[in-house]
């Protein structure tokens, strides 16, 4: 309700196309109108945006849209508060297949994943008391119970030593205070998927006609299909991440990686290093599973393909039009911008994936300076980002000439404010860095990350243009496969059986932390997280709407945005 009402209040006091909309909505109605053959030449994308447009336009009923027309700019908007309105329930289910209860183990929270596994599937030992069965009860609940007999379990206890028993998955899911766990748990990926949308440019752009909810929405589904092994649907989602955004190709080239990645099953050894993690894929592929990996593969191929395709029509450049402004560069800063932007907007997530302020600070410190291997790295990756700064830092003209947006402040006033304020910013980018990763490296392994970190920089780096909705895939991503709270200090002991995939030995697990308890799903850092992000849309929302301004060469008033 919120967001509709916003988008009313948006359409209400800016009712024209505004910035991009003024080439987007054009093609739209073109579309409307039956025009699939004129395309104008400064749009840079694909026609996914006014194609999805023209779609809903033809299967929503009228009294829905308000009887509007399909070249109508408020309905047009509307496109993107459909996606806008479906992404929390994508990231909700996103974040609950992650720990789905399967045989073929999801690509993250790993040892989480693997201990909710174990549940599920073996045998627990647990105190009777826990479940409703007092140690009393126990001879009677073991003998068979005759004709008739209801047996009425004691009131639910706490836990206390002594006898243990074993249980079955039925009777444990029966029990008062496990069912009320699960719906709590339930409860809370919902939460969570609502506050990661509300993430401020991912939310402000829902309101407006741009193609980047599109993309990232599709680019989003695309890895929760892959996640349930279903990669004909992870494929053609892809493809159609691909008409909002041709970038996305590197985020599917990087879904059907981790999809080999999940079937070694090498990325839930988190502690395996780089070369045991590659030697176990190579492994994997040149062997046995060979007809599995190809399974996984051959869906992508015809992307790939048609993608190959439309480069070479397009003369080898992935821009569509307007490509003098757009030409592919080597704009290194662009992860120093990125690191920024997610310790700008993450902090309140590395808050709570730490337990703390406190917490966090000790960790980075450990993090950062912990050892003499640690200080090697830092001052390896300061090195790096200096160089990338001084070697690699592009003003487009575009950024230099355009005060509308908040990337053209952020610019002059703190990285280019004066000749050294841009390596100032170094240890920042750093920290972020090293945050992230930590957060990252407690349920992926190294060959994953290193996946997330160079799909970024391709994404990236080629683009000139400081633009914060490039960010927004990959800081989602990062946001998603990070653990909800800090790691448990007691460490409880699983064991399970966990079938390989396609059948063989089983392995067992053990001292997996458990992620059941309150500590995991800390309630304040995402009270945290929504309050931060609400002060932000509230400014931004409040400054685009209400404090325009006028420029001597253009026509109507102008307005802050992302």
């Amino acid at each position: 309700m919120s967001s509709q009402g916003s988008r009313e209040y948006v359409n209400r006091t800016v009712p024209h196309a505004y910035l991009d909309e003024i080439f987007h909505a054009p093609q739209a109605a073109r579309y409307c109108d039956g025009d699939y053959k004129t395309y104008d030449p400064k749009l840079t994308t694909p026609p996914g945006l006014y194609t999805l447009s023209l779609l809903l336009y033809r299967i929503l009923p009228g009294w829905l849209t308000g009887h509007s027309t399909c070249t109508d700019v408020s309905f047009l908007r509307g496109t993107n508060l459909v996606l806008l309105l479906l992404l929390p329930h994508l990231l909700h289910s996103f974040r609950a297949q992650i720990m789905k209860d399967k045989s073929q183990l999801p690509p993250a929270y790993t040892r989480h994943a693997m201990l909710d596994e174990a549940a599920t599937r073996a045998p627990l030992e647990i105190t009777p008391g826990a479940v409703g069965v007092s140690s009393e009860q126990e001879p009677d609940r073991r003998r068979p119970a005759s004709h008739g007999a209801v047996p009425r379990p004691a009131p639910a206890q706490h836990p206390r030593g002594g006898w243990s028993g074993k249980l079955t998955l039925q009777e444990v899911l029966e029990a008062s205070r496990l069912s009320e766990w699960l719906y709590t748990l339930s409860t809370w990926r919902v939460y969570e998927g609502h506050v990661i949308a509300f993430l401020p440019p991912l939310w402000f752009f829902g309101f407006l006609y741009y193609t980047d909810i599109g993309g990232v929405c599709f680019v989003l589904a695309s890895s929760r299909a892959a996640l349930s092994s279903r990669h004909v649907l992870a494929a053609w989602l892809g493809f159609v991440s691909l008409l909002f955004r041709q970038t996305n190709v590197i985020w599917l080239m990087f879904i059907m990686a981790t999809s080999l990645l999940r079937l070694a099953q090498v990325d839930s050894d988190v502690g395996h290093s780089m070369s045991q993690t590659f030697y176990s894929l190579l492994r994997l592929v040149g062997g046995p599973g060979r007809q599995l990996a190809l399974r996984i593969v051959a869906p992508y191929i015809p992307i790939f393909m048609l993608f190959v395709a439309f480069l070479l029509w397009n003369d080898l450049s992935i821009v569509l039009g307007d490509k003098s402004n757009h030409i592919a560069t080597l704009h290194f800063a662009q992860l120093s911008y990125f690191l920024g932007f997610s310790l700008f907007f993450g902090w309140p997530a590395m808050l709570s994936q730490a337990g703390g302020p406190i917490a966090l600070v000790h960790q980075t410190l450990r993090t950062l300076a912990g050892n003499a291997r640690q200080v090697l790295i830092t001052v390896i990756l300061c090195g790096l980002t200096t160089a990338a700064i001084k070697y690699g830092t592009l003003a487009h003209p575009f950024l230099l000439a355009d005060n509308r947006h908040y990337s053209f402040y952020v610019w002059r006033r703190i990285i280019n404010r004066t000749r050294w304020s841009r390596y100032a910013l170094v240890p920042f980018y750093v920290v972020s860095a090293r945050c992230w990763i930590d957060a990252l490296s407690r349920t992926q392994s190294d060959l994953w990350i290193l996946g997330l970190c160079a799909s970024t920089a391709l994404t990236l780096i080629p683009s000139p243009l400081i633009e914060p909705r490039y960010f927004l895939v990959p800081y989602l991503l990062m946001r998603l496969h990070i653990p909800s709270g800090p790691p448990r200090s007691s460490q409880t002991q699983c064991r399970s059986a966990c079938p390989r995939e396609g059948g063989g030995e089983e392995r067992e697990i053990r001292e997996a932390p458990r992620a059941r308890d309150e500590e995991s799903r800390p309630v304040w850092g995402l009270l945290l997280e929504f309050a931060w992000y609400a002060v932000l849309n509230i400014l931004t929302m409040y400054l685009f709407l209400h404090r325009p301004f006028k420029w001597p060469s253009e026509k109507g008033w102008q307005r802050f945005m992302w």
